[in-house]
């Protein structure tokens, strides 16, 4: 095993060599390992709750209505975030799918070329703080994380502000080390890369380049950097990209936009738990081992030569990026691992210096279990649905955990003898095992877990005999909506019963949530009621088992030819 690694480790070791030489191979490289992480699986990962269900239908009804200002969830707002986002999905709805019709991996393009362009330019942005071969394995690590992988599998904006996060940082690192300058194509690009990212998150975007500034500031006692920037000229683009959306938003919902989006969304994050993602002290030094799994160990491995060169402008500028935004998100209250995603190409440039040197003894032991606990809990997160929730275990899932066990363990034994190329190898293999078997054989295969595709089959059944909205009692996931149809309606039990009482072919899911809940319903519509379909799974937002039935009147003449071949997953009423 020994002779293996060391071949592996010189192998590797000479491809990096020989692709950093050259731009146009460092970057195909860069390119070519993102894509085989981003892509697979884009069209097979059923739609997910909450946040994407919720961009990618609301992008969708701006298709539907022709309004490209607001954004809305069928009838309410959605003011939480800026337009950037549903308009990137609406062009790639429409160029690469359907329009409206259009499945969910036309939304989720976006989100992979986020992550594409994103490890490209970081190559970009640190090859003249670090020169070819830290700036290859920078933008090689901000390609293959597990938190890249699932970035681009999620039709939201953080991946897209990651990419737009990378390119102001790689003008503002080229601005720094060339200060004597006039305005010049990097100052071009850092004011471009702050609108693009106003508009696809607000204010986020701005966070970790004025972390960056003030840290310098401080440690330089001067504010020459600021000035250096052109904030003059800088802001006529930021607010020629940016602006007027804003300014149509702002008309258009008489300013209630900024009072959901800025003093909810984004501040009242600030000292209170937005929708119980909360997390104890120490949180993203815990779950940065799964984020930016498997490349941390090489950080960790890092940490000695970068403090031996803490006064370098490498270190100056690559700490800048990381501590202020880190300490910022680790004292909001509300806390998810993304929200440290803008400084992984940091972290990746300060690997990219000390890879070749990242030999410390006494760190490799600490580096070498973090790795393997990062590995269990991700393989546990690709693998781990189908056995527990389907009592399913296919041979190709035997097949890929014995892989990726495989190579987690040969990743182990490379760090533990410090052959960093390797392990960097070996680790970046076992995550191309590991996601793809998440996206592609995991995900398809859980239904259990997503209850809105098999929602959405049943009532394109009964919509053959009666084509009427779908109406939803105690399940309200918006991916439900995006799966159906717009005027899809999530009611109360009374307005189900309502509206059971008026029409006699009228349907709806009800979330059973006792044995007196079917009882209650047939009482209030004042009818017999028949469940002509349910189904039985695990909401796995909230963690609990729930039941759904389609019920409808028993007198519903309409409804009888569908009911024969209706899925009846279970016959009773959880308990």
């Amino acid at each position: 095993m020994a002779n293996v690694i060391d071949r592996i480790d010189a192998r590797i070791a000479g491809l990096l060599g020989f692709c950093a030489a050259s731009h146009s191979r460092a970057l195909s490289l860069i390119v070519i390992l993102a894509s085989l992480l981003a892509i697979p699986g884009l069209q097979s990962m059923p739609v997910t709750d909450r946040d994407e269900a919720r961009y990618v239908q609301a992008s969708k009804q701006m298709m539907e209505t022709g309004d490209y200002i607001d954004i809305r969830n069928q009838d309410a707002p959605r003011w939480k975030k800026p337009v950037g986002i549903y308009w990137l999905q609406v062009t790639s709805a429409k160029i690469l799918g359907d329009g409206v019709r259009s499945p969910i991996w036309a939304y989720r393009v976006p989100s992979a070329l986020g992550i594409i362009f994103a490890a490209a330019l970081a190559y970009w942005a640190l090859l003249p703080l670090l020169g070819r071969s830290p700036a290859l394995i920078g933008g090689l690590v901000v390609a293959s994380t597990a938190g890249s992988g699932v970035e681009a599998h999620i039709a939201k904006t953080d991946a897209v502000l990651l990419a737009c996060t990378v390119l102001a940082f790689g003008a503002f690192i080229r601005i720094y080390l060339n200060r004597a300058a006039s305005f010049t194509r990097a100052h071009v690009l850092l004011w471009v890369g702050l609108g693009a990212g106003f508009l696809i998150k607000g204010p986020i975007i701005l966070i970790p380049l004025t972390g960056a500034i003030l840290w310098l500031m401080a440690i330089e006692r001067s504010t020459a950097i600021w000035q250096a920037l052109g904030p003059l000229k800088g802001l006529l683009i930021f607010a020629a990209i940016a602006a007027p959306w804003y300014i149509a938003i702002a008309i258009k919902t008489d300013g209630a936009f900024f009072a959901e989006s800025l003093g909810k969304d984004l501040l009242g994050k600030v000292g209170e738990t937005a929708e119980k993602h909360g997390g104890p002290p120490g949180y993203y030094l815990a779950t940065v081992w799964v984020t930016f799994w498997p490349w941390m160990p090489l950080a960790l491995l890092s940490v000695p030569i970068a403090w031996a060169s803490r006064r370098s402008a490498e270190i100056k500028l690559l700490s800048g990026w990381t501590i202020p935004h880190w300490l910022l998100f680790a004292l909001l209250s509300t806390k998810l691992p993304h929200y440290i995603l803008p400084v992984l190409p940091a972290v990746a440039g300060i690997i990219g210096m000390g890879v070749a040197q990242a030999n410390s003894k006494a760190l490799r032991g600490a580096a070498t279990a973090l790795f393997v606990l990062g590995g269990i809990g991700a393989g546990i997160f690709a693998l781990g649905p189908l056995p527990l929730l389907q009592n399913e275990l296919p041979a190709i899932l035997v097949l890929m955990g014995v892989l990726i066990l495989i190579s987690l363990i040969a990743a182990a034994i490379a760090l533990a003898r410090g052959k960093s190329y390797a392990f960097a190898g070996l680790g970046v293999l076992t995550l191309l095992i590991m996601f793809p078997t998440l996206t592609m054989i995991t995900a398809p295969r859980a239904d259990r877990l997503f209850l809105s595709p098999r929602l959405a089959a049943i009532h394109e059944q009964f919509d053959a005999c009666a084509d009427q909205p779908l109406l939803s009692s105690g399940y309200q996931e918006m991916s439900l909506v995006f799966l159906t149809e717009t005027d899809t309606r999530f009611v109360s039990r009374d307005a189900l019963a309502a509206h059971l009482k008026a029409d006699p072919n009228a349907r709806g899911f009800l979330r059973v949530s006792d044995q007196g809940a079917i009882e209650d319903l047939q009482q209030k519509s004042g009818h017999d009621l028949e469940i002509f379909a349910n189904i039985l799974g695990t909401n796995y937002n909230s963690g609990r088992e729930v039941v759904i039935a389609l019920v409808g009147r028993k007198d519903a003449p309409a409804l009888e030819s569908c009911a024969t071949d209706a899925p009846r997953d279970v016959v009773m009423a959880a308990p």
